[in-house]
């Protein structure tokens, strides 16, 4: 889902933000990802490439609603939209939702993934996108980039920063729909200078 919110500093969760939970935590991906979908849903189909065009569409115009209420102009706007979307490839089990706040390591150094409320059929770029950059938010690219080799693999850069902008789109738009009408756009900064920083690369 895209409730998690962007928070540049501050709380980390129960996770350590360091390398080696990190290279646990894409480990532990990698096993939802190839684990056997029906324990987890009895969807046949799922998210898949097509669902992704589609809806990363449906996202931007989404977007274009609360452009002015979450700080995006109109230059930035139109970038966003002229991306195109990401590559999605066969949907796998996924939890949908990897946060580091998701991730538990607790004292014997075991890994656990909770909160399964948004687990369904998914390309395995969305969690693991979703999951690296956060992570690169909250410890930097040291971590992040122990996630993905943890997982087995590293998302290509352009790839990536389209993943990025349309996880961001998500969340906005969520935001923007459960925050009272007064919030300012101030409140939106760091998601937004997250769509300024790869931008261009998502174009390329």
């Amino acid at each position: 889902g895209p409730s998690s919110r962007i928070r540049a500093s501050g709380a980390s969760g129960r996770f350590p933000p360091s390398v080696d939970p990190a290279r646990k935590a894409g480990a532990a991906l990698r096993s939802v990802h190839e684990s056997d979908p029906r324990a987890l849903t009895n969807l046949a189909r799922g998210i898949d490439n097509e669902w992704v065009k589609i809806d990363f569409a449906s996202t931007m115009r989404r977007l274009a609603r609360y452009r002015g209420r979450v700080g995006i102009d109109a230059d930035l706007y139109e970038a966003m939209a002229a991306v195109p979307p990401p590559h999605a490839s066969e949907p796998r089990a996924a939890h949908t939702d990897p946060t580091p706040e998701h991730f538990v390591l607790d004292e014997s150094g075991t890994l656990t993934l909770v909160d399964w409320e948004w687990a369904t059929l998914a390309p395995p770029e969305w969690d693991l996108s979703k999951a690296a950059w956060l992570l690169r938010i909250r410890a930097g690219s040291g971590p992040a980039e122990a996630l993905q080799e943890g997982y087995g693999q590293t998302l290509d850069r352009v790839e990536m920063d389209r993943w990025i902008v349309y996880h961001a789109a998500m969340m906005l738009i969520y935001e923007a729909e459960q925050r009272m009408s007064d919030a300012g756009a101030d409140s939106y900064s760091d998601t937004v200078n997250e769509i300024l920083r790869v931008i261009e690369g998502a174009g390329a």
